[in-house]
């Protein structure tokens, strides 16, 4: 798993009831997948793009400091949660709420922690429901 991470990028979307509901899902699309776009922000902003595209681009132009995220972002192996499930997106509170303990220095042991973390997980899938 070295090299891998939890990666994810920006979350848009179209408020229910909107008034021009296909123009928006339009400047979502745009703004989520068009190649151009996400390396001129990316570029601009200097954030790695969220599309391989984006990334194997020859405008792209992040410099070394970004070599290491690019890498992560590209390995195969990292990942970010699944989609909402029914209870909403509290699965992933677990997992957050150890990661942070555990970048404090105040995490205990890896293993058996991150097992009853797991297992939180498990749980609240199971049950479909949010954060305990």
């Amino acid at each position: 798993m070295y090299g891998s991470a939890r990666i994810g990028g920006s979350i848009m979307g179209v408020p229910k009831g909107s008034k021009h509901e296909e123009e928006a899902w339009q400047l979502v699309k745009f703004m989520a997948t068009d190649t151009k776009n996400l390396v001129d922000l990316a570029n601009k902003l200097g954030n790695v793009p969220t599309t391989t595209a984006s990334l194997e681009s020859p405008d792209l132009h992040l410099g070394p400091t970004f070599d290491t995220f690019i890498k992560v972002f590209e390995n195969p192996r990292s990942s970010f949660f699944p989609p909402l499930q029914p209870g909403g997106s509290g699965y992933a509170t677990p997992l957050t709420d150890y990661e942070a303990k555990w970048l404090a220095g105040n995490g205990g042991d890896l293993q058996s922690n991150l097992k009853k973390v797991d297992q939180q997980i498990k749980d609240q899938l199971q049950l479909g429901q949010g954060p305990p």
